[in-house]
């Protein structure tokens, strides 16, 4: 059964390949971030009856670990790689930040950048689109 999303998790979800998507959906984004962290580029077995003292249920909890078992019972699942996702906020929040008027220099001290990263993450993120956001102009 697929849980409804708090809306906060809204953003983040969009930025995360869809298998990994589908994996936050079932449990949380909290979940899925953790298994792409712990397990990202390897396969995992989901049993069909899950356990307190299986791995999963160790890693994520018991009630996250028993709606993935229930979502996908004895499957393997492909947990992908999602390391981007700091940098693309990052890049998001830059970006935003510049649009308020913020210059190059505050952003460079606040995030421990040079105004060189700045305007680099600035361009990344805007080549790469935020599907979270729709235009706002």
């Amino acid at each position: 059964m697929v849980k409804a999303l708090d809306p906060a998790d809204a953003a983040v979800l969009a930025l995360m390949p869809p298998s990994l998507a589908e994996i936050a959906r079932v449990s949380s984004v909290a979940t899925a971030l953790t298994l792409s962290a712990r397990y990202g580029g390897r396969r995992i077995y989901m049993p069909e009856v899950m356990t307190e003292a299986h791995y999963l249920a160790q890693a994520v909890g018991i009630d996250a670990a028993m709606a993935l078992s229930h979502h996908y019972p004895g499957d393997r699942l492909e947990i992908p790689v999602f390391r981007d996702l700091r940098a693309r906020i990052k890049g998001n929040a830059i970006v935003a930040a510049r649009r308020a008027g913020r210059s190059q220099a505050d952003l460079a001290a606040e995030y421990g950048m040079t105004e060189r990263g700045i305007r680099m993450a600035e361009r990344r993120a805007e080549q790469a689109g935020d599907p979270a956001q729709g235009d706002l102009f």
